[in-house]
C-alpha cells in the first residue's frame, strides 16, 4: 500500500514509500514503471530531504530521510539503481517519527572557499522535537559530532505528525522556518554566520496558537498540513484552509469546504519548491491555492510595527508613502528628535505652516532651518512663490546668524 510520494524539485525522480516499509522509484521522464529499493526495506519513510545542487536527469543527488523509528539515512539513486542506503543518525532518547528534514548551506568562509568545502545545517522534526545539526563536509561527519549530545529544542504535545519547511525566495538561502507542533505554529528566523556544532542558527522564536473556530473538546483545531509563502503561513484543515499573517499573526483570509461530499476531508498540502506554488489535496481531489499580491497590504503591518523604512519598501502608491513618511516625522517629532522629523516632514505633504509653526514654537531653530533647506530640494521650480519664501526666511536666518557671531 502507498504511504507517500516524494518528488524531487526538477520533476525528474519519484520515490514511493510504502506502509510497511517497501520503498519503489520512478524516473518520471524516462519509464511510469516503479523499481523496487531493495536496500531501503527498513522502517516507514516519514519524510525526504533532496539536495537542490547535486542531482541530473540520471542521478537523485546524495538526499536524506527521515523514518517511523526515529532514525536519518543518506540515500542516492542513480540509473534506476539504489547505490546506497545507509543510517547516518538515530534519535536515542526518542523513538518518536522523523517527520520533516530540512538543510541549508553556510555562506562560503575562509578555507571553505578555496576549497570547496560545505558546511551544511540540517534541521529534523519529530511531532514534538526539533534538532539542529551543524558542520561537515559529509553528512558522516556532521552526524558524528551529535552522537552523544544532540542539540533540540521540545515543545511536547500529542501530535503523531509533524510539519517542518524552510522558507527561501527564489534560489537565495533560507531566512525563516516553520514548525506545526501540539501547542500552535512554532517559527523563527534563520541566521548563518560563525556557528559551529552544539550551536544554534535559528531565533527570533515565535509561537502563534491555532484559531478557535470549529475547535475540537480542546477548543482548538489542529491543521493537518503547513506550509511558508514570504509573509503569510498557509495552514490546511480537514475542513478549510486559511492563510496567517506572519508579521502581525492575524488571519487575513480563509475558505471552508462545504461540500463535504465533493472535497472530501483534507489530507495535506505541499509547495513546489521551484515554483512556489501550493496545492491542497483530500482523497476525491487536488486542488491550488492561489497566492497573489500578498505583499500589497505589507506596508500597513510593518508601520503599525513601527518600522517605517521596511514599511516604505512596500508602499505601492504615493498616498502610502505619504503615510508612512507622515508617520515617521510624527514619531521623531514626539521622540525630540526634532532634526530628524524636520528632514521628514520635508519630504511629506504636511502643512507647511503646521510644521514651520510647530519648531518656531519650540524654539527649534536648528530643526526649522533643517526642514527649510531640505524642502526647498523637493518644491518643484513651478512653484515660485514658496521658493522666494522659503529662500528669503533662509536668508533672514543665516544673516541672523553671522550678526549672532559678529556680536560675540
Amino acid at each position: 500500500v502507498i504511504y507517500k510520494l516524494y518528488v524531487r524539485p526538477g520533476g525528474h525522480h519519484l520515490l514511493i514509500g510504502g506502509n510497511q516499509g517497501d520503498n519503489w522509484y520512478v524516473h518520471l521522464a524516462r519509464s511510469l514503471k516503479p523499481r523496487p529499493v531493495p536496500m531501503s526495506k527498513g522502517p516507514r519513510v516519514e519524510s525526504v530531504c533532496w539536495d537542490r545542487d547535486g542531482a541530473d536527469e540520471v542521478s537523485t543527488g546524495e538526499f536524506l530521510v527521515g523514518t517511523s523509528t526515529g532514525t536519518m539515512c543518506k540515500a542516492l539513486i542513480a540509473d534506476g539503481k539504489d547505490r546506497y542506503w545507509k543510517v547516518v543518525y538515530s534519535l536515542q532518547d526518542s523513538a518518536q517519527p522523523i517527520c520533516g528534514i530540512e538543510y541549508e548551506l553556510f555562506p562560503p568562509s575562509g578555507r571553505h572557499v578555496i576549497e570547496g568545502i560545505r558546511k551544511y545545517f540540517v534541521m529534523a522534526a519529530t511531532p514534538t522535537r526539533y534538532y539542529e545539526f551543524i558542520g561537515g563536509p559529509t553528512y558522516d561527519a556532521l552526524f558524528e559530532q551529535y552522537s552523544a549530545a544532540p542539540n533540540f529544542v521540545e515543545l511536547p504535545g500529542d501530535l503523531d505528525y509533524t510539519e517542518l519547511e524552510f522558507f527561501r525566495k527564489g534560489s537565495g538561502r533560507a531566512t525563516s522556518f516553520v514548525w506545526l507542533t501540539g501547542p500552535g505554529i512554532y517559527s523563527g528566523s534563520l541566521s548563518f554566520g560563525s556557528q559551529n556544532a552544539g550551536d544554534s542558527v535559528t531565533f527570533d522564536y515565535k509561537l502563534i496558537p491555532y484559531s478557535t473556530k470549529g475547535g475540537n473538546s480542546g477548543g482548538y483545531q489542529v491543521p493537518v498540513g503547513l506550509v511558508s509563502s514570504e509573509f503569510h503561513w498557509i495552514a490546511l484543515f480537514e475542513d478549510r484552509v486559511q492563510a496567517v499573517n506572519r508579521l502581525t499573526q492575524q488571519t487575513v483570509w480563509e475558505h471552508a469546504f462545504t461540500q463535504q461530499q465533493v472535497y472530501g476531508d483534507m489530507i495535506g498540502m505541499c509547495r513546489d519548491a521551484g515554483t512556489g506554488k501550493c496545492w491542497i489535496y483530500s482523497g476525491f481531489l487536488v486542488n491550488e491555492v492561489l497566492v497573489t499580491a500578498e505583499d500589497q497590504n505589507i506596508w500597513r503591518c510593518y508601520l503599525s510595527m513601527g518600522k517605517y523604512d521596511t514599511a516604505l519598501l512596500y508602499c505601492q502608491t504615493l498616498e502610502q508613502r505619504e503615510r508612512v513618511l507622515t508617520a515617521q516625522a510624527d514619531h521623531y517629532y514626539q521622540e525630540g528628535q526634532w532634526e530628524l522629523a524636520a528632514t521628514i516632514y520635508a519630504k511629506t505633504h504636511r502643512s507647511f505652516e503646521e510644521v514651520t509653526l510647530g519648531f518656531i514654537t519650540l524654539g527649534e531653530k536648528g530643526a526649522l532651518k533643517r526642514y527649510l533647506s531640505d524642502k526647498l530640494d523637493n518644491i518643484r521650480g513651478t512653484d515660485r512663490t514658496q521658493l522666494t519664501m522659503i529662500c528669503t526666511w533662509l536668508c533672514e536666518m543665516y544673516l541672523d546668524k553671522l550678526n549672532s557671531v559678529k556680536g560675540g
